[in-house]
């Protein structure tokens, strides 16, 4: 167990109503801001909304990707509004075009063969929905409105998790959930299978963290694997996971061994590899007979123009340069923490957000892993274990993208491209949300306590909060987007 300050009166007292406020606000937040926006943005909703209705139709994945479905089209036709790829404001909802619903009719869906699970969960959501009675655009705002629970759930797993790998940090439980409360990445008022990915982690390195503590209830272990997999299945970038996951059972198996009761546990641990393996599997067989690939992205590949270019140029990338690493990281940084929507062909972003997000970034990350290694010999075995897994979430995450960006050739996709080759965007890694915030919340712990006993951190958090906060909600009503005359609130 850590040494040092973790609690304040004051935090003692009111932590579960705080607690349960912050989590309220936060999904007001994502109601809010979910309603404000209106369709469809540049982040691709357009072709997760299509295959949504299609797993709402009983989609199975055929060979190739397909046009859109007829009621996405129309759809899209009738709600889509011009204001994210044109300068002009739009005063009035322009009316039903044939012409716009003809041209979506013909569209390809390259998002078709993705990880099905956001769309099967969404499909389902979107029946539900019909079910009620919601129909046009009432029905699609629906599909954005479960992000609510989703995020809901995600909070709740969150503040357990932390609650359980340092039961005497109060700061951190409660630093972790403000951020999380408040982060203003806008992928979440969004129909995007991105939103998904924190929630299936945070329930696998919750789960495992439990069995690790020696909790022996076996129905934890299937649902494990079912999260782990499930991981994976909403968005093929959190391909890390697996590694990370896999390093959480190696170390479970070897420390039920050290105990000698391997032999019993072992029926535990088979269900949940086989929890695991089997929807896993199902997946790739899945893709290669379709698509003759495993994971479903050929598709996508095809439809942009990337290339795999040849092992020996993969060297000569420029994110081997000092410049070029500053440019990918950065980006990386910026997006992570605000989104990546644009409005009127302008970035929803400000220059002094974006420097508070980075330099914040830098400083508090730095410091929460100098933090976590210095309090290593007064930290216990299974502390230690976790806050160093931490950090390898955000490296393997960090590396899978750099992976990618070396590996393809991207002809002439506006992004990445060949004149800025780097997966930089933030939604991808939005997996290690909480690892990233244990860090950060440990680096500000770590610096107020150098600097002075008398610097409460939560104080520095709620600023930091409040910021962002602030920063979003200005950004968005200077940019007009309340009154867009596309949005729920106009319907």
């Amino acid at each position: 167990m850590d040494t040092g300050r973790y609690s304040h009166p004051i935090w003692k007292r009111y932590e579960n109503v705080l607690i349960v406020v912050v989590g309220i606000i936060a999904i007001v937040r994502i109601f809010v801001f979910s309603a404000a926006f209106p369709f469809f943005n540049n982040v691709d909703e357009q072709f997760h909304f299509d295959t949504v209705v299609n797993y709402a139709h009983g989609y199975l994945p055929g060979n190739g990707a397909s046009t859109f479905n007829p009621e996405s089209a129309k759809i899209i036709a009738g709600y889509g509004t011009p204001e994210y790829f044109h300068r002009e404001s739009a005063p009035v909802r322009r009316p039903f075009s044939a012409a716009r619903e003809n041209e979506w009719l013909h569209s390809i869906n390259y998002e078709e063969h993705s990880s099905p699970v956001y769309y099967m969960c969404a499909g389902a959501w979107y029946n539900l929905g019909r079910l009620f009675g919601l129909q046009g655009g009432y029905l699609l705002y629906w599909i954005r409105f479960m992000n609510m629970p989703v995020y809901a759930l995600f909070l709740w797993v969150a503040y357990l998790f932390c609650r359980d790998m340092e039961p005497d940090n109060q700061y951190l439980r409660i630093g972790v959930m403000l951020l999380l409360s408040f982060f203003p990445q806008n992928v979440f008022y969004s129909i995007n299978s991105d939103v998904m990915s924190p929630l299936f982690f945070i329930c696998g390195l919750f789960l495992l963290a439990r069995i690790y503590g020696d909790n022996r209830s076996w129905r934890l272990y299937p649902l494990a694997g079912i999260m782990i997999a499930g991981t994976v299945l909403v968005k093929l970038s959190n391909l890390p996971a697996l590694l990370i996951f896999s390093i959480m059972i190696g170390m479970l198996v070897k420390k039920i061994h050290s105990t000698g009761h391997l032999a019993v546990r072992a029926p535990n641990i088979v269900a949940m590899l086989a929890a695991l393996a089997v929807p896993l599997v199902v997946w790739i067989g899945v893709n290669l007979y379709t698509l003759g690939d495993m994971t479903g992205a050929s598709e996508k590949i095809n439809y942009w123009g990337w290339t795999v270019k040849p092992f020996r140029e993969w060297g000569n990338h420029p994110i081997f340069t000092i410049q070029g690493m500053y440019l990918f990281l950065s980006e990386l940084a910026r997006s992570f923490w605000r989104g990546e929507l644009i409005w009127h062909l302008e970035r929803l972003a400000s220059k002094s957000s974006d420097g508070i997000y980075l330099l914040t970034t830098l400083i508090f990350g730095t410091a929460g892993i100098a933090a976590i290694i210095a309090k290593r010999a007064h930290s216990s075995s299974g502390s230690n274990f976790f806050n160093y897994l931490h950090i390898g979430v955000m490296a393997s995450y960090i590396s899978f993208l750099v992976l990618l960006s070396i590996r393809y050739d991207f002809g002439d996709c506006p992004y990445p491209s060949n004149e800025f080759p780097y997966f930089a965007s933030g939604r991808l890694i939005l997996a290690t949300l909480v690892s990233f915030l244990t860090i950060y919340v440990k680096g500000v712990e770590f610096i107020a306590a150098k600097i002075s006993r008398r610097i409460d951190p939560m104080v520095v958090i709620f600023v930091i909060v409040l910021y962002s906060a602030f920063s979003e909600i200005s950004i968005f009503l200077e940019r007009g987007i309340f009154a867009s005359p596309y949005n729920f609130f106009h319907l």
